[in-house]
């Protein structure tokens, strides 16, 4: 980090806790074990360890609560963590496992989409700067091709982005807004109603799915009970776009009910609802773990096809609006000359 803060940064909770969990599989407690990691590190870890071991030690803040203020876990995975000591090592190394899912479908077409998009727009706004030299250009090559003295030149063969320019700002600035615009909408809709996504990028719950049960698994851990952690996840900022399934899920445990149907209504991928009515018939927790693995494995096998596809696409896609404006702009010289 640039500045010390009394926050860790995400690397230096990662660093942290993979060291922890080598002390709490001997047995120590997790204040033990982050006190003895704190005097293996020197600088802002150490300084921020210490903050956390005052407040639980001495101002009698639950660790979990202590935890989430100096960043050594975030909203997800301080529900998963309680006083007791009893599995706390288990914990720990699920949410170690925890972090390793998540946010590779944005990342796969972040970057597919990324190189077409830079390209086009740096292309509209080289144009813009250029579209007066050539214009001037073309022009001139016209009027010297003109054998008759006093002959007007016909000028309707050069294109309108050239005589106005502004319209190649228009466009540039328009692709700059609609990158943007598309970026924050996704956003909103995944924070506030996440089916929404699911029914149109059919591929992000597999990228969810793990993620979101394993949080899950983690809390059980903790002996947090299903409706409570059905009520824990409704709560979770990250998941407050699927905060009315969990509701709907705390009452199909209340009720009795079969819980595959809701999955179903927030557009979960239909295999993953085979493999859960499969399961349906034993508890919900029985299942988790071939639910997890499934997700996983489908979330891999989609994204290997993505990574495929795309690259194949992006061999052309980001030379499209380069070639048209050179081809253009070859045949307006061409015309020019005759």
């Amino acid at each position: 980090m640039l500045f010390n803060t009394n926050k860790l940064s995400k690397s230096e909770s990662d660093t942290v806790l993979a060291t922890a969990i080598t002390f709490l599989n001997d047995g120590k407690s997790l204040m033990a074990s982050l006190n003895f990691t704190g005097q293996i590190f020197e600088g802002n870890i150490q300084k921020v360890l210490l903050l956390l071991e005052d407040d639980f030690t001495n101002n009698s803040v639950p660790m979990a609560d202590a935890c989430l203020t100096y960043g050594l876990l975030n909203e997800e995975e301080a529900p998963m963590l309680v006083s007791k000591e009893s599995k706390t090592a288990t914990i720990i190394e699920t949410i170690i496992d925890l972090r390793k899912y998540g946010s590779n479908y944005e990342k796969i077409l972040l970057s597919s989409l990324r190189s077409p998009i830079l390209i086009a727009i740096v292309t509209f706004f080289a144009m813009y700067y250029y579209a007066d030299t050539m214009y001037a250009e073309i022009l001139d090559i016209k009027i010297s091709s003109i054998k008759e003295a006093y002959t007007k030149p016909d000028l309707s063969f050069i294109s309108s982005y050239l005589t106005n320019k502004n319209i190649l700002l228009y466009w540039g600035i328009s692709l700059i807004f609609l990158t943007i615009s598309s970026i924050f909408t996704y956003s909103y809709f995944y924070k506030t109603n996440r089916s929404i996504i699911y029914k149109i990028f059919k591929k992000k719950p597999y990228d969810d799915t793990p993620k979101m049960f394993k949080l899950m698994i983690g809390m059980r851990l903790s002996n947090i009970d299903t409706i409570n952690i059905y009520r824990k996840m409704k709560d979770i900022p990250h998941y407050s776009g699927l905060s009315s399934m969990f509701a709907e899920l705390e009452e199909c445990v209340i009720n009795n009910e079969k819980y595959s149907p809701i999955f179903q209504q927030y557009n979960f991928p239909k295999d993953i609802i085979l493999t859960m009515k499969s399961k349906e018939d034993n508890e919900f927790w029985d299942g988790i773990e071939s639910l997890i693995a499934f997700s996983t494995q489908r979330a891999d096998t989609e994204f290997a096809k993505m990574k495929a596809m795309w690259g194949t696409i992006n061999m052309f896609l980001p030379w499209i609006v380069p070639f048209y404006f050179m081809f253009d702009i070859g045949v307006m010289y061409m015309l020019a000359a005759k």
